[in-house]
């Protein structure tokens, strides 16, 4: 879809952000598949790094348009950027007649979000593919101590 009407509050932010036409891994999630409750942005943000995902860029919502559909609802998973009132804002899309609408949404780290709400947050990006998550270097670690031997498949 295309996005046929932006909020003020979203051209303002806007104006903060550099737009490039580059493709990101993205990965979408409703909320409720991680969370029993409406959880906070912080809580959020803390899931999405365990599950190794990383924020996106704020010019992903161009791509992530691409890909929606009348009656979608999406939540950008990005570093928040400071309105005017220095409000942290994230930018949120979704679907109105046969267009989007880009906007923004306030995301400090207190404020609950309904667990109905997807996000899109990107796929983790390593400069070394063989480089190991945190959490997975300890689980080896782990291992190890315990007495067990990793073998690598040749």
């Amino acid at each position: 879809m295309k996005i046929t009407y932006t909020s003020n509050w979203a051209k303002e932010l806007l104006e903060k952000v550099t737009i490039t036409q580059e493709k990101y891994d993205l990965k979408s999630i409703i909320l409720s598949d991680w969370f029993d409750h409406n959880p906070t942005t912080a809580e959020i943000f803390e899931r999405m790094e365990k599950e190794g995902l990383d924020y996106c860029p704020p010019d992903a919502f161009n791509q992530i348009a691409e890909t929606m559909k009348n009656g979608d609802w999406i939540t950008l998973g990005m570093k928040p950027i400071l309105d005017r009132d220095g409000d942290p804002v994230v930018f949120s899309l979704y679907s109105v007649g046969d267009g989007l609408k880009l906007n923004g949404y306030i995301a400090s780290p207190d404020i609950g979000w309904n667990a109905g709400r997807g996000f899109v947050f990107c796929l983790r990006k390593s400069s070394d593919p063989l480089t190991l998550s945190p959490s997975l270097e300890s689980a080896i670690a782990e291992v190890k101590k315990a007495g067990y031997v990793i073998y690598k498949p040749i």
